[in-house]
């Protein structure tokens, strides 16, 4: 595992005020970022960066297929990334899904280390560092839908657990204030935030990645290192990337 070599300051402070911007955010949200000091960006194998902070690794590749899964079900709900990460899952849900993505980053520090540290290829997604930021989004994000698609990146839940709380807590109110109430989980996962829609797993993150139950060991094997080429390669692309003029 070894520590990412960083841009110059100047290249690092354009990278951040573009991709600032780029994510919608707001005034507190630069504020917060912008005060932090930038967490650690490791690389724990050829190609793979991560975010690590308190001996937590934050943001591995995450079950593509799990993804998929849970966005497909949630429809045109918003979903909402607990957690930025170095961008693998939000990217994964983008590519999964044309609904309305916020991400809540709990931690300003992980925000600022990813943004200056390269262009992001986030697409079309809102980034908020607090709850009040996500309530005041959520008209314009919700619209006419009345649920919510609730996605962990890796390695958030267990180091923000108390923040984890609060996200699905303050999710429940603005869907059921949208005039709908949570459904229930199913099986031995929490509790899908997805309104009206199927319940479905809603948490992929801090899980191992699985084959599908067809599948066999060694497809699954594969299938892991797949996902993981993938996630290298989008980040090859996302650091290469010029600059806009």
């Amino acid at each position: 595992m070894g520590t990412m070599n960083w841009p110059d300051a100047d290249l690092r402070a354009d990278f951040l005020t573009d991709n600032l911007s780029a994510l919608g955010a707001s005034a507190v949200t630069i504020e917060r970022v912008r005060a932090a000091r930038s967490a650690e960006i490791v690389e724990i194998e050829a190609g793979i960066e991560v975010v690590q902070i308190g001996g937590r690794v934050l943001g591995a590749p995450a079950d593509d297929w799990g993804l998929d899964r849970t966005c497909r079900v949630g429809g045109r709900a918003p979903i909402v990334v607990f957690g930025l990460g170095t961008g693998d899952t939000v990217r994964s849900v983008r590519r999964a899904s044309d609904a309305p993505v916020v991400v809540y980053e709990p931690d300003p520090s992980v925000a600022r280390a990813v943004l200056e540290h390269g262009p992001t290829d986030l697409g079309d997604t809102d980034l908020v560092c607090s709850l009040d930021e996500l309530s005041q989004l959520w008209s314009g994000l919700a619209q006419d839908e009345v649920g919510a698609t609730f996605v962990r990146t890796p390695g958030y839940p267990e180091r923000f657990p108390i923040e984890h709380s609060a996200l699905e807590a303050k999710l429940s109110e603005l869907v059921d204030r949208s005039g709908h109430r949570v459904g229930a989980g199913s099986g031995d996962q929490p509790g899908p935030l997805v309104g009206h829609q199927l319940d479905a797993p809603a948490a992929v993150g801090p899980q191992p990645l699985h084959a599908r139950p067809e599948d066999t060991a060694a497809d699954g094997q594969v299938k892991q290192h797949q996902r993981a080429d993938e996630h290298r390669d989008n980040q090859q692309q996302c650091h290469e990337q010029p600059r806009d003029a």
